[in-house]
């Protein structure tokens, strides 16, 4: 799906949906400490994880089940990622994870803004 649209709206593509993940990645590990205790957060995100397998499949015959897919990953590795700081006991509140997402969300902007700008250059040298 994403091999048949054009450079520039694939990194817009790429680059918003690395947002989402990131996004549904922290959530979920914020949620994941005020709903499982201990270790249980691990099961559970495996579950999810394993969960993301059929949609993947059936990815194929329908695109939405990617988008699925990719969503029920992302928040089994938030889930499991969450079992850390219960098993730690080191409470993550949400604004100190949503800040650790400033670096990862530049350096994607940097990316996409390079990949767009040389993509062009690439194209215009290719005309030539």
């Amino acid at each position: 799906m994403i091999d048949q649209i054009n450079a520039r709206v694939k990194v817009v593509v790429v680059f918003l949906l690395s947002v989402v993940a990131l996004l549904v990645f922290t959530a979920c590990c914020y949620l994941g400490q005020d709903w499982f205790s201990k270790w249980h957060g691990l099961p559970m995100g495996g579950l999810l994880m394993l969960l993301a397998i059929p949609f993947h499949l059936q990815g194929e015959k329908r695109k939405i089940f990617y988008l699925i897919s990719f969503l029920l990953n992302t928040a089994g590795m938030g889930i499991c990622a969450s079992a850390y700081y219960t098993m730690t006991i080191v409470p993550s509140a949400l604004e100190d994870l949503l800040p650790a997402l400033a670096l990862p969300l530049a350096i994607l902007l940097v990316t996409g803004i390079l990949l767009v700008l040389f993509e062009e250059k690439n194209n215009s040298s290719l005309r030539s």
